[in-house]
Order: C-alpha cells, then structure tokens, then sequence
C-alpha cells in the first residue's frame, strides 16, 4: 500500500492498475450525473471564434473552421456539449468507463448529434500522434498514478500549432475531500481492497449526521441533496492527485508544452472566482503571470480559481501572449454585438425533449460586470475598444481592461465578437 500525505494514491501501484480502479469505479458511478436540459445556438462558428479570443486570437485563425476535437475522458456528457457547441467539428470522445460511454452514446442518439464518435480506450496508452486541433482533457489526469505519464500521451495527439484545454485539481480545493476520502479508506478497507459499496454507504451516513461540529460538517452538509454520482466522485474517487499553479505548470513543462492562458470556467462563473487580485503596488502587477497567478493561488486558498488552462505545444509557431499583451490587442480590435438564440433540449423523465421556443442569447443581456456592461452599451463596429473606453472616460490600466475582456469576450462571457483586421 503506498501512503502519500498530500494525495489520495491507495492501491495506485501502476498507470494499469489505476486504469482497472477507475473503470470500476467508474462504470458503477457514472459521473457526472444527467444534466437538466443540453442546448445549442444557431451560430454554428460562435464557440470557435470565442475560443480563439480567449487566448488573444482576435482574427479567429488559431482554430480552423473545419477541425478535429478529442474530449479526452469524456464521461457521460461532456462529449455531447462539445459537439454541441462546435457542430462544424469532428468530435472523438473517449473514456475508460463502458457505463459512462453508453450514457453519453444514448444522450447523443436523443439529440440527434451526428459529428461525434466515442471509443473506450484508456489514456494511458498513446493512441493519436498529431491528430487534432483541439483537445479538452478536463478533471481527467489526477486520477492516474502519474499524472505526467497520461498528460504526455494525451499530447501526442495534439497537432503542432493545436491548443489543449487542460485542467486538474486545485491542492486548496480538496483538502477537505482528501482528509474524507483517507478516513473512510482506513475504516472500510478489507485486505488491503477497495470496497466502494461499504465507503459509500458510510459516506452517505455521514453526510446525512456527521458527529463533530468544524468545517468537515460544513462541507458534508453541502452534500446532502446532490446525487448518489456526485457524492461518490467527491469523496470517495480512490486516485487523485491535487495542484498549484507552479506544480501544474511544471507538469506542463516537463510534458513539452506551455501554458497560454486560463480558462475562466462555468463554476469560476458562477462562483465569481478571477485569478487577478486587487493587490495594492506596483510589484504584484508587474508580476509574470504565472507568478501572478501563483500568488493568487496562494493568498485566495480554497477561493482561488479551479487550475483551468488552454496549453500548446512548446514548438508551436504561434507565439505565448502574455494577458497584458492580450489587453493591449484588446483595445485596438472593432467589435460587434453578439445576437444569437438557443436551442434547448429539456430533461422530461428519462429523455431529452426539444423546445419549441428559442430562448435569447447570450443571458443575462447585460454582463455582470459593471464596466463591461457599460462598453455592451456603448460598442460601435466602427470603433475600437480603446475608443470605446474613451469614450465612456474608463481608465485603461491592466486590471480594468482584463475584467472588461473576460466579462464580454471569453466563452463563458459571449457578447461581443471581434471584427477581424
């Protein structure tokens, strides 16, 4: 049995061996849990163009209109949201559970999804070599014995100049789940086995009535009415390894590629996390981003973002931009409203039904943010953002033009679309 302080690696002996844990596990707790409804908008090119401004392309080049996405561990959804949301591109999905594959394939069958084909392989065998433009790999590698090991086969089918979305555990994010999972371990282990049926059943009791009275109750309460998938993954997930951003980014590194920027999440969304503090000087500022962020990281603790990142390749032609560098070509591109609707496929028993109605988009109208909906307001096609900010007397320092760019121009914020040069 290995003991490993930080991480949860019971049992985790080889990449083989964890691959076995997880497809067991895995397939007995399909996760995540059936969603309530599944959309998508009528600009078809609409994700492509907002994923290539939220690394700074604001002439839509970095991703091809036609292209190759890989959902590298794909669970039982996440396949169909990404062929949703891209539906001009070939969509591979892949995932060591046959329970959660046959999931995701019945989902897709409902929505009549035709660009996307799921495989059960595991990651930890190098399958693709210089296959795809796209590949998201998201809540996947922490759960392997070497993290480094599956992140350097998972790139191998990266194209040169492609963009992987990455992300793995954030160390302040599970202490709480890392402490929970080890006790359990320890009262429900049988000759040295994993018994998820006894774990989860004391799981379940304890978050139902937890006898002590601190911040584990806290949390165990917060569990109480989330599905039986959601719980098991939360605090039972027999591997894990957990990160900051200085020890994610050196995974990055040592696996031959480099960070380009984060990617602010739907939970960073709606937990209004934001890797950019309002520290007073100059010195935190002016820092490297990655620095930056790593301070971030330290000083918010268990309210820093997740450790969410697009990455590419290090031999990649196209060069790292640093968010300054993203805020600078920020000011100088025109942009447009972004005036779409959606489509909204509803949970209705078993099965997802179609909407008659077409909803609005993007929702809410008017971005959260104060500033940013002040420039939705005020954007003219004829003007560039530096213009526009002028115009309405906004300060131009780094902190306010990046609040204004992730909270009109990024994925998870979709109003505006830059007017290529």
């Amino acid at each position: 049995m290995r003991i490993d302080d930080k991480n949860n690696l019971y049992l985790a002996a080889d990449q083989g061996t964890a691959d076995k844990i997880n497809q067991k596990f895995y397939s007995k707790y399909s996760y995540p849990w059936y969603p309530k409804e599944f959309s998508y908008v009528e600009d078809d090119d609409l994700y492509r163009k907002k994923l290539c401004q939220s690394i700074g392309d604001w002439n839509h080049e970095r991703i091809p209109k036609k292209f190759k996405i890989w959902v590298a561990g794909c669970g039982t959804n996440q396949a169909v949201f990404t062929a949703l949301r891209f539906p001009n591109a070939e969509v591979l999905g892949t995932d060591i559970s046959t329970g959660s594959l046959k999931v995701c394939q019945n989902t897709a069958n409902q929505l009549g999804i035709t660009n996307l084909t799921l495989e059960e392989k595991s990651l930890n065998e190098p399958a693709y070599e210089g296959e795809f433009d796209y590949i998201m790999s998201t809540g996947v590698i922490h759960h392997n014995t070497d993290p480094y090991v599956t992140l350097r086969a998972i790139s191998k089918g990266l194209k040169k100049n492609g963009v992987m979305e990455l992300m793995v555990y954030n160390f302040y994010h599970r202490l709480l789940n890392t402490a929970f999972q080890k006790a359990v371990r320890i009262i429900c282990r049988s000759d040295e086995q994993i018994d998820t049926e006894s774990e989860l059943d004391l799981t379940m009791k304890l978050v139902q009535d937890f006898p002590m009275d601190n911040i584990l109750k806290g949390y165990l309460n917060s569990m109480k009415l989330m599905e039986e998938s959601y719980v098991a993954d939360a605090l039972i997930q027999p591997i894990e390894h957990s990160y900051t951003v200085d020890s994610f980014n050196t995974m990055v590194q040592d696996s031959n590629l480099e960070v380009l920027q984060y990617c602010l999440s739907q939970f960073d969304k709606l937990n209004k996390a934001h890797w950019n503090m309002d520290l007073p000087g100059e010195a935190y500022s002016s820092l490297p981003d990655l620095d930056r962020w790593q301070v971030g990281n330290l000083m918010m603790m268990e309210h820093s973002p997740m450790l969410w990142f697009y990455v590419q390749n290090n031999d990649s032609d196209y060069r790292r931009l640093s968010e300054a560098q993203i805020c600078q070509s920020f000011l100088e591109t025109k942009f447009s409203k972004n005036e779409s609707v959606r489509h909204i496929h509803r949970l209705v028993g078993d099965v997802y039904q179609k909407n008659t109605n077409k909803a609005a988009f993007p929702l809410p109208k008017r971005p959260p943010h104060q500033h940013a909906a002040k420039v939705l307001e005020a954007v003219d096609p004829n003007k560039t953002m530096g213009e526009v900010m002028d115009g309405l007397g906004l300060e131009k320092d780094f902190k306010t033009v990046n609040d204004i760019r992730l909270h009109l121009t990024i994925s998870e914020f979709p109003y505006l679309v830059s007017t290529p040069q």
